[in-house]
């Protein structure tokens, strides 16, 4: 019989067992295939800023055990590098507030890259 599922309160951690099976019970998931689920939990793990605490990926089924933190106000460098987490780049309008950000953000990488005398791998 199932039981009713408790969830932390609105705004607050919560610690989560995760499950969900292959329709019909196939066995669908080989080797490649839950290497490819794997990245990618992982990918969507960093996205949405949650912590995978463990996970067991089987043939037609997989379990996880996720703590989900606590809301967060995110910054604009922080949401700018969870996007790239997802989407690997981000398209952002010229002149936005985040694109501000992220042209900022890109020359501090650039001129920490590249040295106080703009000579790549020289430093001071």
């Amino acid at each position: 019989m199932r039981t009713p599922r408790i969830r932390a309160g609105k705004g607050q951690a919560g610690l989560y067992h995760c499950m969900s099976r292959v329709v019909g019970g196939a066995f669908l998931l080989g080797r490649r295939e839950k290497e490819v689920f794997v990245r990618l939990m992982w990918r969507v793990a960093d996205f949405l800023g949650i912590e995978v605490l463990a996970y067991a990926v089987m043939s037609n089924h997989y379990h996880q055990l996720v703590r989900v933190p606590a809301v967060v106000e995110l910054s604009d460098p922080e949401l700018l590098a969870r996007l790239r987490a997802y989407y690997g780049f981000i398209v952002i309008p010229n002149g936005s507030p985040v694109w501000r950000a992220a042209q900022a953000q890109s020359a501090a990488a650039s001129l920490a890259h590249r040295g106080a005398h703009g000579i790549p791998g020289k430093r001071g």
